[in-house]
């Protein structure tokens, strides 16, 4: 059975076009296992709408953006079964950095090896004893690194 997913794009946050962003999405995205959409956000607070509006469509809701784009759709998440990813695209790690989690080494995309996810997979189940319903934020270069990828599918 394919995911679901969308990816909610917020073009505001941090520097530079949010279109070779889409672009890469297009590009890594496998059809064969995936069904997705891609909708940009307009306003503030038009995340938090968009998600709570369609929120049971979807397996999993990607923010693109910043940690305003996060906390929107985090909001419009509440009270759901629906699982978030995270697409950084802000001006810094501030979410990571204020809830004190630990970060999962996403690799630079060129040097990384996707061995390394299983790796990451493995610890996780060792230290925290299980994976299933275990919050697990990735930063880092998701778009390139093929450590980050892999670990997003192997969490999933």
């Amino acid at each position: 059975m394919k995911k679901r997913i969308l990816y909610l794009i917020n073009p505001h946050s941090g520097v530079g076009k949010k279109t070779s962003v889409e672009k890469e999405i297009v590009q890594r995205t496998d059809p064969d296992y995936v069904d997705y959409d891609i909708q940009y956000t307009k306003y503030a607070g038009h995340a938090t709408e968009i998600v709570k509006a369609q929120r049971d469509e979807f397996d999993v809701i990607v923010a693109v953006g910043g940690d305003g784009t996060v906390n929107e759709i985090g909001t419009g998440l509440i009270g759901s079964q629906t699982k978030m990813g995270i697409i950084p695209c802000g001006s810094g790690n501030g979410l990571a950095r204020e809830l004190d989690m630990g970060v999962v080494n996403a690799g630079d995309g060129a040097h990384s090896h996707p061995t390394q996810a299983l790796l990451d997979i493995f610890t996780m189940r060792e230290k925290k004893g299980r994976i299933e319903g275990l919050n697990v934020v990735i930063v880092g270069d998701i778009l390139h690194s093929r450590v980050a990828r892999s670990n997003v599918w192997g969490l999933i």
